[in-house]
């Protein structure tokens, strides 16, 4: 007879609290735990900011040992470059749902990768909208190439991760996965889009 050891959950040091409130099946805490390993794993844990918009997201960072601040809809990609303006050796992190950057926010992303400021964005889209009416591995992979142009002063970086929303699409919540696959990266696609030259 074998013996059966459980393995304790995996919990990123940066977390202070696997609980949360959003709704089951939902693909925000998933892809927020990969940030916080990225974070951990490059060290840079103590000199990282987060500013957050408006959405559900809004408790990631309260759960989280990481430095941070709220903003107005829309509004972090400006907050965070005053941010990295005052604090240039900051990694600045902005994280926001689609309806707060595509909607409310679609002008101030457009200003600051226009400029080039040195921040990287991070997109949690479910497709939803859910604030203004209306997965997997290679999250990781493109934060921490994210923020690893940011530290190399490269400029502006962005990173769109589809996330799931059995609530708004209004499916079960063990169908998430599949209309993730069917109806999201069908439509906005996956992949690296623009590099910087070498």
């Amino acid at each position: 007879m074998t013996e059966m050891r459980l393995m304790a959950p995996a919990i990123p040091k940066l977390l202070q609290s696997p609980d949360h409130e959003l709704c089951p099946g939902c693909g925000h805490p998933v892809a927020w735990r990969q940030v916080l390993e990225v974070v951990d794993e490059l060290g840079i844990a103590d000199r990282t900011v987060i500013v957050v918009g408006h959405g559900c997201y809004t408790q990631m960072m309260i759960r989280s040992d990481l430095d941070s601040l709220q903003c107005l809809h829309g509004r972090g990609p400006a907050v965070a470059t005053g941010v990295k303006r005052m604090l240039p050796d900051a990694v600045v992190i902005t994280l926001s749902g689609d309806g707060d950057m595509v909607s409310e926010g679609l002008a101030e992303v457009l200003h600051t990768a226009a400029r080039g400021e040195r921040i990287t964005s991070l997109l949690f889209n479910n497709g939803v909208f859910g604030d203004t009416a209306g997965m997997a591995a290679r999250t990781k992979r493109m934060v921490r190439r994210a923020l690893e142009l940011q530290m190399a002063r490269a400029g502006f970086t962005f990173v769109e991760v589809l996330t799931m929303c059995p609530t708004g699409w209004f499916v079960p919540t063990a169908g998430g996965p599949e209309y993730l696959e069917e109806s999201m990266i069908a439509t906005y696609g996956i992949g690296e889009h623009k590099t910087p030259p070498d």
